[in-house]
């Protein structure tokens, strides 16, 4: 590289200024190096190429200067080639003031037009072309400024360079001896040269570089691009790399893209732009396509061969769009290669280009590209299981997130992983049909969709889980039983009990019933939705009443004392009610009855406010035991019977006769004689 700083002062008939060479005629260099000029016999040609230079021209010219003047960082005056070279600095100059050259191809004092070529070459800085009053004899010509040359004529050309550059010009536009013109143009300050296949990017005086300031400074102008943007005032200029990139790019256009390859190299990192001739074709993958096997995408493509075919190469491949936040890239050996791609709205973008590299420098093909979507997988094989009255399942088969809907409402996301899935549904109405849709996702939104039409079971039946019977009973007769049912109610279903709307809920009490058999029946009820009718069978009966009871009697003098136990029926019982008596105990004593009377005892079990049937327990007081006398006498119709106490129950029974033996001694008369008696 090429660093320099150069002032060039002028008042003769004419002045070249550049770092590199002034005047350029004929010759070659193709080092860096410091020279003057050289002149080849036909006065035109020469030769500079792959050259780096970097520094700073400051050219004027007094009031006394009558000839021409010609400033550029590499090349003052140049009727020859300048190729592959670069420059970066500060270009200030009175006349044709240019980045790379300040004049190509003309000689005012020459009668003959020259020509030059400025090809694959590149310049980063500023040009200023500067004018002041009293200098307006310099030429007539005013002044010229351009990005790679000041001014160039029709014969000479500027093809597949780079500028990044601010042209302007500190020229006043009038002097004290009559107007000049200002020329400033991205590429060439005036002229009628040819412009093609270049790129530019900065300002002309202050404006941003445009299409009409490219076709306004040069004749014949084609394929240059203008990225934009200032390089001075803050805007960045492409790196060597991209300057390579963005010439062979312009190469392709120019239909030498096969001939010709630009890369940066050189030795020390001096970032040298390099063209290089190819004489093998790096060729265009053809047949690019793409196909699928199960969400593996595979791009493959063919070279065509031929005996001018570089062979010893590698494949560079995109992937863009779809569902990527970046940019996949990679290198490959064979023609084809395979991904897994996620489903997107947005389609896909591969592209392949062939790498020469290991035969020419940087050497890429032109790009194979081809756009394809990633279809959303439609879901499969839905079905329905575990039907309810309020709801059910749906499973079906999918790779991907999906989306549930029920009628028009999105009701939820299936993210789980694994391509079987499935949704539960509840809350629903009882024999009613729903229809559910599952959507795949694609990228941020869902498309893919299948459907499928559920209708719910009729509303499901209570269980009646018990029926408790209370007989309410009482001594007046007019006892009543009560029922209490219960089911398994659920929240949001009404229930109806024994007949249509009679709403009720559990637990529900049944009144007022007499002793006998029943039947309760029990229906669910949701909206305009009945569950089948279910019931229960039972019985109202009297509380169990005592049981098994036992009667004894003792004599007390002349009576018995009767004692009535029993066992109680029920042993939750609140005691019992005898006779109309309440007692607590299971005993009751009935004291001098007669004997031989007859009667009977009652006896209810007492359960809180029920009682129980009553249990009827007869009683037959015996008689008093037979009492002997102690002494009986006989006369012939009489007999005196002596006993050892009085008794007013006491009778003597002969016969058929009954006598009164209340007192201790009895005498019974008219006996018939010689007769025996049974006593």
């Amino acid at each position: 590289m090429l660093m320099r700083m150069l002032r060039c002062q002028g008042n003769g008939a004419g002045m070249r200024c550049g770092l590199l060479c002034g005047y350029l005629y004929g010759g070659t260099t193709s080092t860096t190096s410091w020279f003057g000029s050289t002149t080849t016999k036909d006065n035109d040609g020469g030769l500079i190429e792959h050259c780096n230079v970097s520094g700073n021209i400051n050219s004027t010219a007094n009031a006394n200067f009558t000839g021409s003047a010609s400033a550029g960082l590499i090349i003052g005056y140049c009727r020859g080639t300048l190729q592959y070279s670069s420059g970066s600095g500060n270009v200030t100059g009175a006349g044709y003031v240019g980045g790379l050259v300040g004049n190509m191809g003309i000689k005012k004092f020459l009668s003959e037009e020259g020509k030059g070529t400025i090809k694959g070459c590149s310049f980063i800085g500023e040009v200023t072309a500067k004018m002041g009053a009293g200098l307006e004899e310099f030429v007539g010509i005013g002044a010229m400024a351009g990005g790679i040359c000041g001014y160039a004529t029709s014969s000479s050309t500027i093809t597949l360079c780079y500028v990044s550059a601010d042209i302007k010009s500190d020229a006043i536009s009038t002097g004290a001896g009559g107007a000049y013109d200002i020329k400033l143009g991205p590429y060439t300050g005036t002229g009628t040269t040819t412009v093609t296949n270049n790129y530019c990017q900065g300002t002309v005086n202050g404006e941003p570089i445009n299409a009409d300031d490219i076709t306004n400074s040069a004749g014949n102008t084609s394929y240059n691009y203008y990225p934009g943007g200032s390089t001075q005032n803050g805007g960045t200029p492409m790196t060597s790399d991209s300057i390579a990139s963005a010439l062979n790019k312009a190469a392709q256009n120019a239909g030498e893209g096969n001939n010709i390859h630009f890369y940066v190299g050189g030795n020390n990192n001096d970032n040298v732009l390099f063209g290089q001739q190819v004489t093998k074709v790096c060729e265009t993958p053809t047949n690019l396509t793409i196909t699928n096997n199960a969400g593996t995408y595979t791009a493959r493509w063919e070279i065509a061969g031929s005996d001018n075919t570089i062979t010893e190469n590698k494949w560079r491949w995109t992937l863009s769009g779809g569902n990527l936040a970046t940019d996949l890239q990679g290198t490959v050996d064979s023609r084809s290669i395979s991904s897994q791609l996620s489903p997107s709205p947005n389609p896909y973008v591969f592209t392949v280009y062939t790498d020469c590299s290991s035969v020419v420098n940087g050497l890429l093909s032109g790009s194979a590209s081809i756009e394809f979507f990633v279809d959303c997988p439609k879901p499969t094989g839905l079905t329905v299981s575990n039907i309810t009255d309020n709801g059910f399942t749906v499973n079906w088969t999918s790779s991907v997130d999906c989306q549930v809907i029920l009628g028009s409402d999105v009701v939820g996301e299936v993210t789980t992983d694994g391509s079987n899935k499935t949704y539960t549904f509840t809350g629903l109405n009882p024999e009613t049909t729903y229809n559910v849709t599952i959507k795949a996702k694609c990228g941020e939104v869902y498309e893919e969709e299948a459907s499928i039409s559920v209708t719910t079971a009729r509303l499901s039946a209570p269980t009646i889980l018990a029926v408790s019977t209370v007989w309410n009973g009482s001594l007046q007769g007019n006892a009543k039983g009560t029922a209490t049912i219960t089911w398994d109610a659920i929240s949001g279903i009404t229930y109806e009990v024994n007949t249509e709307g009679n709403i009720k809920t559990t637990p529900y009490v049944e009144t007022g019933l007499a002793v006998g058999n029943y039947t309760v029946k029990v229906r669910a009820k949701k909206g305009d939705k009945y569950s089948d009718w279910v019931s229960m069978p039972y019985t109202v009966s009297n509380p169990p009443a005592p049981k098994n009871p036992q009667v004894e009697y003792t004599q007390n003098g002349n009576a018995y004392d009767v004692t009535v136990t029993w066992e109680e029926g029920s042993v939750t019982n609140d005691g019992w009610i005898v006779n109309g008596n309440n007692v607590n105990v299971k005993s009751y004593t009935l004291t001098n009855q007669v004997p031989g009377s007859e009667s009977s005892l009652s006896i209810i079990e007492k359960t809180g406010q029920n009682t129980s049937a009553a249990l009827i327990v007869p009683i037959q007081v015996p008689c008093l035991p037979a009492t002997s006398p102690t002494n009986v006498s006989t006369t012939q119709t009489t007999a005196i019977f002596t006993f050892a106490n009085e008794n007013s129950n006491r009778k003597i029974v002969i016969g058929s006769n009954e006598y009164d033996a209340d007192d201790a001694s009895v005498t019974i008369s008219n006996l018939n004689t010689a007769t025996n008696y049974k006593l």
